[in-house]
């Protein structure tokens, strides 16, 4: 367990909300902003799901108090999807309001692909009003292409990531290398298309994270590096001094044991990212 301890922290803040904004204050220090999730998923108690929208609420109140340079990030299944759609927009939306009367910005983390047209509807619903939320869109996932050129008319703010859930063959690409491959293709159409939404390259590889160097000069766009907290960090600070802004995720709550290992079960090449990040002290 003490290997596990260790490595967690790496990942992840703490327990407590004051343990995220400690964290954020750190990496805020060396030029990186912050985007903190209060961790959790699948809530179907309403009074789970009211604690959560507080703790974010206290969250939003923290940030702005503490000064803090972070967007937040929320989990739709945490916040009333596993109710109904009517719920989780209803949960949402005030966070969302007063991120905005704040200067703060909203993701919605995407989840497995049972909740995907969900997650995308409410997030169109909120997005005609709230300008300052982005949504996390998934590679691997075979309908991304349809899903980035619907978004793409409503000028929708993305997150780009590679998929963290085991799909299955009908839905989801599964070789490393065939995502990889569709990453850099669908970063090279938002790159082309893109206008005038923000792009969030939410990736560890090298490969992919100097494509989209070269796609900006080629085609100039508002876009941001978005990595995990603890990982990869030489390079996110080597980003930040060649003047481009990076993010790092940072998760926390007292659910932190089933986020990271979610992560192993998961995200295994970028567990052995973080393995090789100790052993090298990056």
């Amino acid at each position: 367990m003490g290997i596990l301890i260790h490595l967690a922290k790496r990942w992840v803040a703490g327990e407590y909300l004051e343990d995220a904004v400690e964290r954020a204050k750190s990496v805020n220090d060396r030029g990186i902003s912050g985007i903190i999730n209060h961790v959790g998923e699948h809530n179907e108690d309403i009074y789970k799901i009211e604690a959560s929208a507080e703790e974010y609420n206290q969250l939003l109140d923290s940030i702005k108090q503490e000064k803090i340079d972070s967007a937040i990030s929320i989990n739709p299944t945490q916040m009333g999807l596993m109710k109904n759609v009517q719920t989780c927009i209803r949960t949402i939306e005030p966070l969302v309001k007063k991120a905005a009367d704040l200067g703060i910005f909203v993701w919605m983390d995407m989840e497995g692909s049972i909740h995907t047209q969900q997650i995308i509807d409410i997030y169109k619903h909120l997005y005609k009003e709230n300008k300052n939320l982005g949504i996390a869109i998934q590679a691997y996932l075979f309908r991304t292409p349809e899903d980035l050129k619907e978004l793409s008319a409503i000028g929708a703010r993305i997150r780009l990531c590679k998929g963290a859930y085991n799909e299955s063959a009908d839905i989801a690409i599964e070789r490393h290398e065939d995502i990889k491959k569709a990453y850099a293709n669908l970063l090279e159409m938002l790159f082309r298309e893109w206008e005038p939404g923000l792009i969030a390259v939410a990736t560890h590889d090298d490969e992919l994270i100097e494509l989209a160097i070269q796609l900006n000069k080629e085609h100039p766009l508002n876009f941001e590096f978005q990595m995990l907290v603890g990982t990869h960090d030489k390079r996110k600070e080597e980003l930040v001094r060649e003047g481009y802004k990076v993010c790092g995720y940072i998760p926390y709550g007292k659910s932190w044991l089933g986020y990271f290992l979610h992560g192993l079960n998961e995200q295994k090449r970028d567990i052995r990212r973080a393995l090789v990040c100790v052993i090298k002290g990056d």
